[in-house]
């Protein structure tokens, strides 16, 4: 449904020196997939343990172990695994250090099929916390990208991301606005005949706004969100959205003369009946 998330994690490809545990055996690998094999015959809910040294390394190190682990799927961490994991998220990406460490626990908790995963991550959206500087909310993009590739999340979660997409409080950030906006549009089903469904229209309004922005056209569709001196990555975000309920041959260009911006918003405006 979306480009990669682990990908994001390069957001914060700050090489952080650190220790490495030692790797489990061989032997204790099977050991372990024995017993949790047992469990499952069972009938019993198996739970799983973090990898080990899941927050050790670099981020690119960590990108391939995420490959390599082969984490079953579903999958259901344990309490204190989860426990670790939203303490992770959810404490103050004060440094790059720490920023990185919330990137790995949700790209971890994505793997999670339960709900209490999703209300992890939107704590750290509901927060609304503005980045110290333009940059470093690549933690909150990451958070609202997990939700996207969910397969399914609960009403609530779909509430909370329109609010800090287009509600009278949305979230302060421009570029995690736009990524909340992707994140709900994701779970919106498209209607067969070709109708944008009703559900979906403020916030594809929204992102032909963003479109709209830094070009004539704001004049008529101002911005209602703290003017920033670059629009480029979010508009192509916001485009890459709207092209998706939207097909044209013609790709909207960021970096293109106004008068190109301005026509392929309105046609995409005009076109889903907005």
């Amino acid at each position: 449904m979306r480009a990669s998330v682990p990908a994001l994690i390069f957001l914060f490809a700050t090489s952080v020196a650190c220790t490495s545990k030692a790797p489990l055996t061989a032997e204790q690998i099977s050991e372990r997939k024995h017993n949790e094999a047992w469990l499952e015959s069972s009938g019993h809910e198996v739970t799983h343990e973090l990898p080990d040294g899941w927050e050790l390394g670099t981020a690119r190190q960590f990108a391939q172990n995420l490959a390599d682990w082969e984490l079953p799927t579903p999958l259901l961490w344990s309490q204190a695994a989860h426990t670790q994991l939203s303490e992770a998220l959810l404490s103050p990406s004060t440094t790059a250090a720490a920023a990185q460490l919330a990137v790995r626990a949700a790209l971890l908790l994505a793997k999670d099929s339960s709900d209490r995963s999703h209300t992890s991550l939107l704590i750290r959206l509901e927060r609304r916390q503005a980045p110290a500087e333009r940059g470093r909310q690549g933690v909150e993009v990451v958070c609202a990208n997990v939700l996207a590739e969910q397969d399914s999340i609960p009403e609530s979660s779909l509430r909370s991301l329109h609010k800090l997409a287009t509600g009278l409080s949305p979230h302060p950030d421009l570029d995690v606005r736009v990524e909340c906006a992707r994140a709900y549009l994701a779970h919106i089903p498209q209607a067969s005949e070709g109708q944008t469904p009703l559900r979906a229209r403020e916030c594809l309004r929204f992102l032909i706004k963003v479109l709209r922005s830094e070009t004539p056209a704001q004049n008529a569709d101002p911005i209602v969100w703290d003017r920033v001196r670059t629009v480029a990555w979010p508009k192509g975000r916001a485009a890459e959205e709207v092209t998706r309920w939207f097909p044209t041959e013609v790709p909207f260009r960021a970096d293109g003369p106004w008068q190109d911006q301005v026509d392929w918003a309105q046609a995409a405006f005009v076109g889903l009946g907005l």
